[in-house]
C-alpha cells in the first residue's frame, strides 16, 4: 500500500499564524490537524527540534525558558513587533499562559483520525550561521572549541558550521534531545533528519565517521526499544538522506549497517532543499533494499529548477510540475513519496500566491489525494523537468545535466550527440505528449537533432510554458508519438548540425 508522508516544520504553523495576528487557541490547534483527515497522508511527521526544542522540554534549551532569558537580558522587548518576536511570543501564549499542550493535541488527534503520528529531529540544523547574535543560537552553539564542521581551518561557506559528530559532546548534546522527545511524546515514528545538515563530519574524516555514526544509530534504536516498552507499541525509526548510495557514504554514513542491524525502518532519499531531483537513482536503492523490511520514500521538494542560474529566483513546483515528479519517482520503484515544505500556507504576509499549490485549499487538497496514488499521479496532466541534484560530496561525481551545451557540426557524421533521461513513470495513451526545450531568445534550432528513446522528433513549434519556468527563455515543443508504449524511463539524445546551441530547460510535458 502506498504512503503518503507528510513533514511539518519545527515553526511553520506558529509563525504563519503570529505574522497574519491569529491568536491560536484549541480550536486552531486541531482544526490544523482536521484538515488532513481523508487526505491520502498516511504519516505526519512533526519537526520538534533544531538546535532548540519547539515545545518545553525536560532536558537542556528551548525555544520556551530560551525566551524567558531573552526577556531578561533585555535581548527582546515586550513591544517588540518583528515576525520572530511575535512568533516565540505566540509559542509561549499557548504553552506557559493558556497551559495548552499543542504538540500532544497534534499527535492524539491525528490518532483519533487515522494518521500515524511522528516526530522528526533534525541532526545538525546550521539555520542563521551567519548571524552570530541571532536570538535562537543556543549556549551550547556558541560553546567550545573543536565542536563544528570547519573547525580545521577558517570558515568559508554555511557547512563549516555544522556540528563534527566525530565530537563527543556533540553526539551527547543531540542524545539528550532525542531522549527526552521520546520520553514526552508517545509517537508511532522517530525521523532522524540528517539532511539538516548531512555535512556532519570533519572533511576527509568520513570513513573513520562512518564507524562513530554506526555506534550513535545504535544508540537510538536501543533508546527507542525502552520507549516502545513505555508506551506498549513499537515505534519506527526513519532516516533523511542523500539520494545517492556513494554520497552516503562519502559523507560518513553507513546506511548498509542500519539494514543489516535492523535499526531502520524508513529510508528517505531526497535532496537538500533548493530543488527537486528528478533523476535520484530511486531504481538502485530499491534493489540495496530488496528482500529487508525497510521502506523507501522519495523525498519530493517545494522548490524546482533546472539548474542554478546566475541571478537564480527560487520557482516553487506547481501541481503538474510535483505530481510529475511524484508519478517519476514512483515509476522508478518509491514505496512512498515524501512531503518536504508542502505546508498550509495563509495568502498575505507569508506565502504568496507564487505558491498557489499551497495557498489554494482545493489545489493543494486534490494535490495531496492525487500525489498519495500512483494511478492518480499517471492520469494527471503534468509535468517531468531536467532539474539537479543540491547535495555535493567532495570528489564525488555530481550529474548536473544543464545547460546542454551542443557544438554546431557541418558533418553528419561527426555530430556530437549527448543525452538526457527523464523518468515519467507510465504514460496512458489518453495524455498528449510533448518534449519541451528552452533556449536563448533569437537562437535558432532549425538543424537542432533530437531522437526520444530510438524515435526521431521533427514536429516542433513555439510554445507557451507555464510557472515555473524562466520567463527570458523562448520555448519549443516537440510532438511525441504516445502508442501507449512509452517507457518509465526516457532516454533523449540530441545534438546539432549546424550552429551552437544550449538548451537551458528541458521536460517531457503531458497535457
Amino acid at each position: 500500500m502506498t504512503r503518503l508522508l507528510f513533514n511539518e516544520d519545527l515553526n511553520h504553523f506558529i509563525y504563519t499564524r503570529a505574522i497574519n495576528d491569529i491568536d491560536v487557541g484549541s480550536k486552531e490547534i486541531l482544526s490544523f490537524i482536521d484538515q488532513y483527515k481523508d487526505s491520502g497522508i498516511t504519516d505526519f511527521i512533526i519537526n520538534t527540534s533544531a538546535s532548540l526544542a519547539w515545545y518545553p522540554s525536560k532536558k537542556g534549551e528551548n525555544v520556551l525558558n530560551h525566551y524567558e532569558k531573552l526577556l531578561e537580558q533585555g535581548r527582546i522587548r515586550q513591544d517588540d513587533n518583528s515576525a520572530l518576536v511575535k512568533c516565540l511570543r505566540l509559542l509561549y501564549s499557548i504553552y506557559k499562559e493558556k497551559k495548552l499542550n499543542m504538540h500532544h493535541m497534534w499527535i492524539e488527534r491525528l490518532k483519533q483520525i487515522g494518521i500515524n503520528p511522528w516526530l522528526s529531529i533534525r541532526m545538525n540544523d546550521i539555520h542563521n550561521y551567519n548571524d552570530s547574535d541571532h536570538l535562537l543560537h543556543t549556549d551550547f552553539f556558541h560553546k567550545g572549541e573543536n565542536i563544528r564542521r570547519g573547525d580545521h581551518r577558517p570558515y568559508s561557506n554555511q557547512y563549516d558550521n555544522a556540528f563534527d559528530f566525530m565530537n563527543e559532546e556533540v553526539r551527547y548534546h543531540c542524545i539528550e534531545i532525542i531522549e527526552d522527545a521520546l520520553d514526552t511524546f508517545d509517537i508511532y515514528g522517530l525521523e532522524l533528519d540528517w539532511m539538516r545538515e548531512i555535512y556532519s563530519i570533519r572533511i576527509g574524516r568520513e570513513y573513520e565517521g562512518q564507524k562513530i555514526i554506526n555506534a550513535f544509530m545504535e544508540q537510538i534504536y536501543y533508546k527507542v526499544k525502552k520507549a516502545e516498552e513505555k508506551y506498549g507499541h513499537p515505534i519506527k525509526i526513519g532516516v533523511r538522506l542523500p539520494s545517492s548510495p556513494q554520497k552516503c557514504l562519502a559523507l560518513g554514513f553507513d546506511f548498509f549497517d542500519w539494514i543489516e542491524k535492523g535499526y531502520i525502518d524508513l529510508i528517505t532519499v531526497t535532496p537538500r532543499w533548493s530543488s527537486s531531483d528528478n533523476l535520484m537513482p530511486i531504481d538502485l536503492w530499491k534493489k540495496i533494499l530488496k528482500n529487508t523490511t525497510v521502506t523507501l520514500a522519495a523525498g519530493l521538494e517545494i522548490l524546482i529548477d533546472a539548474y542554478n542560474r546566475p541571478g537564480r529566483k527560487y520557482m516553487y513546483n506547481s501541481f503538474e510540475t510535483a505530481i510529475g515528479t511524484a508519478a517519476g519517482y514512483y515509476g522508478l520503484g518509491a514505496d512512498s513519496i515524501y512531503l518536504f515544505n508542502y505546508m498550509d500556507g495563509i495568502n498575505g504576509k507569508y506565502y504568496t500566491n507564487d505558491l498557489e499549490l499551497c495557498t489554494n485549499s482545493n489545489l493543494y487538497m486534490n494535490f495531496l489525494k492525487t500525489v498519495s496514488d500512483y494511478e492518480s499521479c499517471i492520469h494527471s496532466k503534468r509535468r517531468h523537468l531536467v532539474t539537479f541534484n543540491d547535495v555535493y560530496a567532495p570528489g564525488v561525481y555530481e550529474y548536473a545535466p544543464l545547460p546542454l551545451r551542443l557544438p554546431g557540426s557541418q558533418n553528419n557524421s561527426s555530430i556530437e550527440y549527448k543525452y538526457l533521461r527523464i523518468p515519467t513513470g507510465k504514460i496512458p495513451k489518453s495524455l498528449t505528449a510533448f518534449f519541451v526545450i528552452g533556449v536563448e531568445k533569437d537562437v535558432t534550432i532549425d538543424n537542432l537533432l533530437i531522437y526520444m528513446n530510438a524515435q526521431k522528433l521533427t514536429s516542433f513549434s513555439k510554445t507557451n510554458l507555464p510557472m515555473p519556468c524562466n520567463k527570458d527563455l523562448e520555448y519549443y515543443a516537440y510532438k511525441i508519438l504516445n502508442d501507449n508504449n512509452i517507457p518509465v524511463v526516457s532516454v533523449i539524445e540530441t545534438g546539432s548540425f549546424g550552429n551552437d546551441i544550449v538548451i537551458h530547460w528541458a521536460e517531457i510535458r503531458l497535457i
